[in-house]
């Protein structure tokens, strides 16, 4: 009996006589039922996942969809000195899918956990007290210590009470262990605060978007 290419899947020769036939038929369809059997199955939501360095070895699986990532906020108002390249700190949090943030330890850090390296999508707004666009103000994202990206950038918002807003986003490829920090500078001549009132939140957050 001949064999195909790929399988090795048995099928008649060109002179094997017409009795034979069936059995022939039968030897292949037998050989394909048993190459294919890991297709049966699964469930709605499932996908078929392919066994590395195998022929015909599949797998069904559920892909999680579950988020990851962390959003962080001020719960209280802190001081920016004058001049000054601040860390900013993060007192409270939205949500923390696997440790990202903590509240207690360098609390300016949104760090990596162990298995979710990637592209990540950081965003967020600083609100400050003050509402002088003349003034300097700008955002600084800063990756395991050191300056990753400089942000100046200014918008008025809800001036009668004297606030100013600044929002970022980026995306960034981070390793494990790596931390992201969102630092802020001003040039007002005095202190300025970052705001936690009439609902303006000095807020960021951090989410994975895949490998």
């Amino acid at each position: 009996m001949a064999t195909t290419t790929n399988f090795g899947w048995e099928t008649p020769d060109d002179t094997d006589l017409v009795k034979d036939g069936a059995l022939a038929i039968r030897t292949l369809g037998s050989a394909i039922d048993t190459s294919l059997v890991d297709l049966k199955g699964g469930t709605t939501g499932q996908v078929l996942s392919k066994a590395s360095n195998t022929d015909m070895d599949f797998n069904w699986t559920t892909i999680s969809q579950s988020y990851i990532g962390c959003g962080v906020y001020k719960a209280s108002a802190q001081s920016i000195s004058n001049n000054t390249v601040t860390a900013v700190t993060w007192d409270a949090e939205d949500f923390d899918s696997d440790a990202f943030h903590s509240t207690s330890t360098n609390t300016s850090r949104l760090t990596i956990p162990s298995g979710k390296a990637g592209k990540y999508l950081i965003t967020g707004t600083l609100f400050w007290s003050g509402s002088d666009l003349d003034e300097s103000r700008s955002i600084l994202i800063y990756k395991n210590g050191a300056i990753w990206r400089y942000i100046d950038q200014m918008q008025a918002v809800n001036v009668t009470n004297r606030r100013t807003g600044q929002s970022f986003s980026t995306v960034m490829d981070l390793a494990v262990a790596d931390y992201v920090e969102i630092y802020a500078w001003q040039t007002s001549g005095s202190s300025l605060d970052l705001t936690h009132d009439f609902n303006l939140i000095t807020f960021a957050s951090i989410s994975r978007l895949g490998a």
